[in-house]
């Protein structure tokens, strides 16, 4: 396979220039390291001390890299595998630390820089162990981001680079439009990302790879560009499909602050051997990148295919139900969750039946903190996933509300899970299995099955302030009616709960 090579597109030399601080030995981010970075990321910094982050050149020259696509939950689960909590350690010398304080040293600080590669086969050349190299920034402060990945480009025949950068309100991605005649249009695309920085946290910590999975092992010191660091390995099942894939993840962790500085995984299936899958390497700043690099104005040469209104219409349109009900009628969608201090979980949801022209009628009669409304589709319990403490939440009603839209009301069920023993962390899974019961007529058709709310769509909620500046408003986002949020949904109320 043939790399693509373009000097303007590929050198990201010419976005970062070399930025050092005299007061510790490292150099940070050389243009060598940043180029063999990108060549498979075979040298790495010569030690991790604090060093000021890269200062970026002018905006015109970032999107002549080509640009990253985003990673969905999904790829994460099975591509980077997923790590874990601090259960029980092996050997007398196993650091007394738990993985919630890697947690909390990802999100500190201003830059966050995230690099590595992933091994894929290539199935149209039968090429196999193929790295594709990544390097995401992120502005912690504003949730803002900039991220390049390598994929396969099939038609050509090579590994081309796409970008996606996020302003803190629209992603900007790139794609290509390759036509018969041998014509390709470079295209732009917007997506609506209101709730930048809290999703972006999130999707930082399933990349990290960090305190997902119970029982993992310490297993001894290993150095990384010159630091000692705590080395930790596990291995867990999941079941994708019908497949069971089996993965084995080692981190390392710096015991000076217990950052992230390394994640490394491998996967297997049952028929197979284990296979390395990913390596990904984690740089912290406590400066600020240029506004410049988070630019989502798109740039001369490239077609719009969604426009930034197109893409708040879009947004608008994929919370709308029934665009699950186009083949069958039934339909249910878990939006949010917002965990609670005490571990139980406040959960948006819905649930239609397309044919019933009274959807208002499941929501009389209900008592806060009693039994959930008998929708279509009921549901009635989350599990948090890996479930090592066999936990179940569930679910009962605290309020709804209705949301008025050009096609008609929409309802949105707001419940509170609360686990019947004592939840893991929620930095220590990667999302919850959706429990689900049909109490429509059962010759009725369930269109779309979700099987899964991602971590990256759970939000800590630690106090009153944070109940007022971050569930409110999302209820108050989707309801039009006053009344039907009471005097007593309280932060006090929904934390000690009274339940039937």
């Amino acid at each position: 396979m043939k790399n693509h090579n373009d000097p303007l597109e590929n050198n990201i030399s010419r976005l970062i220039m070399t930025s050092y601080d005299k007061d510790t030995p490292r150099k940070c981010f050389t243009e060598k390291i940043i180029s063999d970075a990108l060549n498979e990321l075979s040298v790495q910094p010569p030690n991790r001390k604090t060093a000021l982050p890269p200062n970026l050149v002018r905006r015109h020259h970032i999107f002549k890299s080509k640009i990253s696509q985003l990673i969905t939950a999904a790829a994460l689960v099975v591509v980077v595998c997923g790590v874990f909590v601090l259960v029980h350690y092996i050997g007398i010398d196993a650091p007394a630390y738990g993985f919630g304080d890697a947690i909390k040293s990802l999100s500190e600080g201003k830059t966050l820089c995230i690099c590595g590669w992933q091994i894929k086969d290539n199935e149209v050349t039968g090429e196999n162990n193929v790295k594709l190299p990544f390097e995401h920034w992120y502005d912690l402060e504003k949730g803002r981001f900039w991220r390049r990945n390598a994929v396969f480009d099939y038609r050509t025949d090579t590994i081309n680079f796409y970008l996606s950068v996020c302003d803190g309100e629209y992603m900007m991605s790139e794609g290509r439009i390759w036509y018969n005649s041998g014509e390709t249009v470079k295209t732009i695309s917007y997506l609506y990302h209101p709730d930048s920085k809290d999703s972006t946290i999130n999707w930082i910590k399933n990349k990290a790879n960090i305190t997902r999975i119970e029982g993992f092992n310490y297993i001894g010191k290993d150095e990384v560009d010159g630091v000692a660091c705590d080395l930790w390995e596990g291995e867990y099942t999941l079941q994708i499909a019908d497949t069971l894939r089996h993965s084995r993840t080692h981190t390392w962790l710096d015991p000076r602050d217990h950052s992230v500085v390394r994640t490394r995984a491998w996967g297997k299936t049952d028929n197979s051997e284990w296979f390395q899958a990913s390596e990904t390497n984690f740089y912290k700043f406590d400066s600020t990148l240029s506004d410049d690099l988070f630019s989502t104005t798109a740039p001369e040469g490239y077609q719009v295919e969604r426009t930034k209104e197109q893409a708040v219409e879009k947004h608008e349109a994929e919370f709308d139900i029934y665009n699950n009900t186009t083949h069958w009628p039934l339909a249910f969608f878990v939006h949010k969750g917002y965990i609670l201090k005490n571990g139980a979980m406040i959960v948006c949801w819905q649930s239609v039946d397309a044919t019933d022209t009274s959807p208002g009628k499941y929501y009389e009669d209900l008592e806060f903190g009693g039994d959930l409304p008998k929708l279509p589709i009921e549901v009635y319990a989350l599990s948090p996933m890996p479930n090592a403490r066999d936990v179940r939440f569930k679910g009962y009603h605290l309020l709804h509300t209705q949301k008025n839209t050009a096609k008609g009301i929409r309802y949105y069920e707001w419940s509170l899970f609360i686990p019947d023993k004592e939840a893991p962390p929620p930095e220590n899974i990667f999302g919850y299995q959706i429990y689900y019961r049909q109490n429509a007529d059962e010759d009725k058709v369930l269109d779309v099955v979700q099987s899964m709310l991602s971590s990256e769509e759970v939000f800590m909620v630690e106090s009153a302030a944070d109940f007022k500046t971050i569930v409110l408003p999302a209820i108050n986002d989707l309801n039009d009616v006053d009344h039907l949020i009471p005097e007593y949904f309280t932060y006090e109320n929904v934390i000690n709960p009274i339940v039937a």
